[in-house]
């Protein structure tokens, strides 16, 4: 499939693995799309807001502590 989409063979091995943590963390995301926007529905935008930011400052604690 990544072939089709245009990855040459030296970098097949590097989308491949990009690809495998995409798809891991499709669901998460997902996830969180959902449960934000459900959250906003019912009112409670601070508590959507929170959520993201949370999930912001978690991002970029994993990002520089590897």
């Amino acid at each position: 499939m990544l072939l089709a989409f245009g990855a040459t063979k030296t970098a097949l091995p590097y989308a491949a693995d990009y690809t495998s943590i995409i798809l891991y963390g499709a669901p998460l995301l997902g996830t969180s799309f959902v449960l934000n926007h459900a959250l906003r529905a019912q009112g409670r935008n601070v508590l959507s807001m929170i959520g993201l930011t949370a999930g912001g400052v978690l991002n970029i604690i994993y990002l520089y502590s590897t």
